[in-house]
Parts: structure tokens; sequence; C-alpha cells
């Protein structure tokens, strides 16, 4: 996934400066190409989309065409990516959603806070869907919802976010396992400003900062050869893990109940598991059946409340056919679809045999707990006890 933006207050000229990063599968954005133009057009932003072939054909490389394009609602970075990459999906910042619709309430309606509490809660639901017949129906109960009590709002969301492609991509089933968000080039932006310190450069002064200091350092920061990086583009293989999730999919694999269905014809698998929040009588085959007809729009929720509930009751865990290791699992849960893991891929991976050596080691020891003795029913006579308090202590050294 490609991510681009606009940056302002970097030049004295007031240009705009134009960021390309590259997204990796754990939500890392890497620089890759900057431009600098006097104008936010469309044009200017397809120079900058084709910089990245240019480049890789000074150094030998193949062009590189993306699967996905993450920006705002700006609608030349839209014209751009349709021209220069026509088969790359168009994904609309989630964030930047949000916060156009925060802003009309705000602004537009004078909405107070209680009112738009609720109303962004459930958006935050509909964000979830991972499949475009489930966006689209919990959207239409949405709708059913809150059209009586704020009308103008609705017309505004159904106009402008959901009947204005590409700006209804803002779910995560669109671009599955990569960003919803541009978050983090806009962290990128911040450091950019903070490189040159928050001042508005001359042009000159800003182009030789560019090149000589801030190009060199990102470059230095990222070579992996030197031992300095933090940070290294992360392939689905090689999605890095923390130590205590690898203990709570331990712990929750050990007793955790789930149902998985093999699809012979495919050799894949899907395994359906409870939230923290549902009962274990909950996950039976009669609300799995409910489920999948929730995501591909053939089962009818009478109203908004009962499809969210649904959905942050019953996760699904999509098993790969031939797959060798667990990171290729596809979760429906909220963790994995912001963080790109979770600790049911973990938990089921390891009854699966799926973890690498590395993972093994993660892994907490299952150490047998030691047989609990008959307890000593005396103790020799004046033998110290070092349950003692001080000053038990101290009258017994004078004794």
């Amino acid at each position: 996934m490609l991510c681009t933006d606009a940056t302002h207050k970097l030049t004295f000229h007031n240009y705009p400066v134009l960021p390309l990063g590259l997204a990796d599968y754990h939500n890392h954005t890497f620089p890759i190409a900057l431009g600098l133009c006097g104008h936010e057009r469309a044009a200017d932003y397809k120079e900058l989309l084709r910089s990245m072939d240019i480049g890789a054909l000074r150094m030998g490389l193949l062009a590189h065409s993306p699967q996905f394009v993450m920006a705002d609602g700006d609608p030349a970075i839209t014209a751009a990516v349709n021209e220069v990459f026509p088969n790359a999906g168009r994904s609309m910042c989630w964030f930047h959603m949000k916060r156009n619709v925060e802003d009309y309430m705000e602004k537009d309606l004078k909405m107070d806070d209680d009112a738009i509490f609720p109303i962004m809660r459930d958006l935050a639901y509909i964000q979830l869907a991972v499949t475009e017949q489930a966006f689209t129906k919990m959207f239409e109960l949405f709708n059913e919802l809150y059209k009586d009590d704020h009308p103008s709002l609705l017309a505004y969301i159904r106009r402008q976010w959901m009947e204005n492609p590409p700006y209804n991509s803002w779910y995560e089933g669109f671009a599955p396992r990569l960003p919803s968000t541009n978050n983090s080039l806009e962290s990128m932006n911040n450091q950019l400003k903070i490189k040159v310190l928050r001042e508005k450069l001359p042009l000159g002064s800003f182009i030789a900062k560019i090149t000589q200091k801030i190009v060199y350092e990102y470059s230095l920061a990222l070579d992996s050869d030197l031992g300095t990086t933090d940070r290294v583009f992360e392939h689905i293989d090689e999605v890095k893990v923390p130590k205590t999730l690898f203990a709570s999919a331990a712990r929750w694999a050990s007793a955790e109940p789930m149902h998985i269905i093999r699809i012979p014809s495919t050799g894949g698998a899907y395994a359906f598991v409870r939230s923290r929040g549902a009962s274990a009588s909950y996950l039976n085959l009669d609300h799995i059946h409910q489920y999948l007809g929730t995501l591909f729009g053939t089962y009818e929720h009478q109203d908004f409340a009962s499809m969210a509930g649904m959905i942050s009751k019953i996760y699904m865990i999509t098993i790969p056919p031939n797959v060798s290791n667990w990171r290729h699992f596809y979760c429906t849960c909220p963790s994995f679809l912001k963080n790109k893991t979770c600790f049911h891929c973990i938990g089921i991976g390891s009854r699966q045999g799926l973890l690498n050596q590395e993972d093994r080691f993660s892994m907490p020891i299952q150490r047998n707990p030691r047989r609990q003795r008959r307890a000593s029913k005396a103790r020799k006579a004046l033998s110290r006890s070092l349950t003692l308090d001080a000053a038990a202590q101290d009258r017994f050294h004078h004794y």
C-alpha cells in the first residue's frame, strides 16, 4: 500500500510538500519520495506517484504497482491514482472521514457532545465491517436508528461517505491486513517539521536541509546492516509480536472452546471463537450460521444493536490452504483489524502446529505444578522463623 498526503508550513513561500510512503503489514510507513510543488493539483500527484518507478528503473529494479493507495478525500489524489495506477484500490482514511463527520456535527449542526458520542460510537462499529455486504447493511440499520432525530446528518453521511466512491472505502474489509488510516504518514510529516525546527525556511535552505540531512538520516535509520535501525519493513511472514501476546494466546488456547469448519474443496478452514463479553453457550451452530449470514448479507437483523452485538460476540479466523505460518491467518476481532495480530491467531496456530522456532521460544513454558506436600505439624525448638516481623526478630536476638 502506498500512502500520500500534503503537509504545509515548511517553506517561506508556503509551497505544499507531498510525501509518499510505503506501508507494511504492521502499520509502519516508510518514506520513499518527497515532492515540492506550487499547487496541489492532479498533475503534481501524478509526478509524485511516477517518481517511484523512475527511481526503481535507475536502480535496475522492477516497476511497482500497488494494490491500494491510502489518502484523504483530496480529489486531486483520486484523479492521479486513477490515471497512474488504474487497477489500484483507493482507500479512504478512516481518521479523516471521522474528523469530517465530527466537524459537520459540531460546526454545521451545532450538536452537543452527548448527541455526538453515540453516533460516533456506532460509526466505529460500522468501520469494523470486514465485508462490503456487512458494511452496507450496518449503515442501513444505522440510518433507520438516527434518521428521525438527525435527518440532515444522515443525508450528509450517505451523500458524501456512502454513495460517493471512492470515499466509501473507509471500512476495514476494503484493504485486508493493511492500515485503515493515514496516521503513520501524518506522524512522518510531524517528524519532518521537527527536523526543520518548525521554521518556514527559504526555498533554497529547505531543499538543502532535505537533501543533505533529512534524506541521509532517513537512509541511515533504516540501514539494517549498521544495526542502528529500530524499524524494519515487515512482510506478512516477518510480523513481530510481543511476548505478552504469546502469553495471552497460551492461556486462551489451553481451555477456550472453538468450532473449526474445514473446506475439503480448497483445503482451508474457518475457526469460530467467542469474545470475552459472550457466554460460552453463545458459541453454537445456530449463532455461527447467523454470523455468516451477517457477513455475507443473507441474515436479516431487526435493528442496529442486534447486528453490532453479533459481530462483537463471535469472531471468525480464516485459515488459508497449505499455510505454514499462523501470520497468514485473518481474524475479524478488533485487535487484529487494528494491530494486524491477535492472540486468537497465535492460539489456533499453536494448536495447529504452525509456530516457527522463534514463536515457540516466545511461548511460556508449560511446567507441571509441584505436588503439595503434607504440612509439618511442628518445628524444632528455638528455630528462627523467617515469617517473624522486625520487632519479633529483635526480641529473638536479645533473648
